[in-house]
């Protein structure tokens, strides 16, 4: 029931600067994450029941700061640049612990890190207008016991290494019925790796 925002800010930032006068029951929002109109702005709860997920962030006093995710966690809403400078590893990949649905704006990402996505089923992940730009020599994206689940992804720049991964170490980890769509995908190993060990498998994959 949290439908009145009581103080709009500039940016995240601006907001955390200001936690000493909020007060269980606040809404909050921001017009961008590092600044205005940046893709990022998002609106916060303030609330005295903590809950063990990433967007829930302790402001002392016994409150927390609570961003509120509609149908998908937005990457900028957790910080990241999409500048093709900043490395936005750390911020992605809190947004994918969430484990809500995930969409990145149009923009280009840079990251550093592989990207970890374990155990998602009837899930979606839309990159589809996103360009991700991967520096490392592993694998982008690697996906680990993920079913019924869609992948609309963009463009992947690995060219250290390879885009995505499908990686399954035992028989509880199979990942299935898997739609992925996809754009462009430039590796200098591999596009899609698969991978099954210990009487693991993946099946039922569509890819376009």
């Amino acid at each position: 029931n949290y439908t009145q925002v009581s103080k709009v800010f500039d940016t995240y930032n601006d907001m955390m600067l200001d936690t000493s006068t909020y007060v269980n029951g606040m809404k909050l929002k921001t017009l961008g994450y590092h600044y205005i109109n940046d893709g990022g702005g998002a609106e916060y709860f303030v609330t005295n029941v903590q809950n063990d997920n990433e967007y829930q962030v302790s402001i002392g006093t016994n409150l927390w700061v609570e961003l509120i995710i509609k149908d998908s966690a937005n990457v900028k809403q957790f910080g990241a640049y999409g500048d093709g400078v900043n490395d936005d590893s750390a911020s992605i990949q809190n947004a994918i612990n969430t484990g809500k649905n995930i969409y990145f704006p149009s923009s280009n990402y840079l990251i550093s890190n592989t990207l970890l996505i374990n155990g998602r089923n009837d899930w979606k992940l839309d990159s589809s207008e996103a360009t991700i730009t991967y520096t490392g020599n592993n694998y982008a994206i690697e996906f680990r016991t993920i079913r019924n689940s869609n992948l609309d992804i963009g463009v992947i720049s690995a060219t250290n290494g390879g885009c995505i991964s499908f990686i399954g170490d035992s028989s509880s980890q199979y990942s299935q019925y898997v739609n992925i769509d996809f754009n462009t995908l430039n590796a200098l190993t591999n596009c899609i790796y698969v991978e099954n060990n210990n009487d693991c498998w993946i099946s039922e994959f569509r890819v376009n």
